[in-house]
């Protein structure tokens, strides 16, 4: 992979779109209206961090359910886990529970203290998820953008280790916009909440900590992202398959960086078909 520079202008092409605050607004509202209903559990919290909590939507069925443990985007220094619910009610309706994990920002924290937050959350999972009707047997770990990073640092084989799960129940990584290889953005205008340095580059890469063989991985993108999305998307699925992972990769027509979350969640897309695919559909 190309460790060149990334321009920061090439990453931040999208939030020059007039759509934005619409689509981010649209999110919020319709999260509301989820986190409201019956089957949310909220307010969970997993480390001592303010921000290290997550949230639980649950299907309407006895016994444990598989589940999409789900991390938000915001370039590591903005989001927040209850704008992502609306990205819950199309699982819990095939009996797939989602879990909509937060941690703590930077500038607040450094990206290496950002990943372990996202390790303890995993962890807590792993130590509480029984208790709330989850299977820890059947679990597609997910994200978009920084979040997407993120995802790909839980799923890595130090990451599991990390959370002490078993590998064998992580059934797939579900990744759309993220971020795999953060040398490029070393001296670009992210660099300035990140201050990369070689061992954090190194710590913090998924290029550098690649999932398990057995972990089948699907790397989305939106056919509008600036270069820099499209490029790490297609460098870290080029890599992935070099080393044996199973991967599956789509590029979303019509979306750009924001708006292809909503596929996500979304009925007869390719990130939902491929969680189904590892998961089931519980209704049938």
């Amino acid at each position: 992979m190309d460790s060149g520079q990334m321009d920061a202008s090439d990453y931040w092409l999208d939030m020059e779109r007039g759509d934005v605050p619409d689509v981010l607004k649209d999110y919020a509202v319709r999260s509301e209206a989820v986190r409201n209903g019956p089957n949310a559990v909220l307010g969970l919290r997993y480390g001592p961090d303010p921000r290290e909590r997550l949230e639980l939507f649950k299907p309407d069925m006895p016994g444990s359910v598989p589940f999409v443990a789900f991390i938000h985007g915001g370039w590591w220094k903005g989001g927040r886990p209850e704008d992502r619910a609306c990205l819950a009610p199309h699982f819990t309706e095939r009996g797939i529970a989602f879990v909509s994990i937060g941690y703590p920002l930077a500038l607040a924290a450094s990206l290496r203290e950002i990943v372990d937050s996202i390790f303890r959350a995993m962890a807590w999972l792993g130590a509480n998820g029984v208790a709330h009707g989850l299977d820890l047997q059947r679990m597609v770990i997910a994200g978009n953008s920084a979040g997407g990073h993120l995802a790909a640092m839980a799923a890595s084989a130090d990451g599991l280790a990390a959370a002490g799960l078993d590998v064998h129940g992580v059934r797939g990584l579900c990744a759309f916009s993220g971020l795999y290889d953060l040398a490029p953005l070393r001296g670009s205008y992210a660099d300035e909440w990140l201050n990369l340095d070689d061992a954090t580059i190194a710590d913090c890469s998924p290029v550098r900590k690649l999932p398990p063989v057995s972990v089948p991985v699907f790397l989305g993108i939106g056919d509008g992202e600036p270069g820099g999305f499209q490029t790490q998307t297609k460098d870290f699925a080029s890599l992935l398959r070099q080393s044996g992972r199973s991967v599956e990769t789509a590029i979303v027509p019509d979306r750009h960086h924001f708006s292809v979350i909503a596929d996500i969640g979304a009925p007869g897309s390719a990130p939902f078909n491929f969680v189904l695919k590892q998961l089931g559909d519980q209704t049938k």
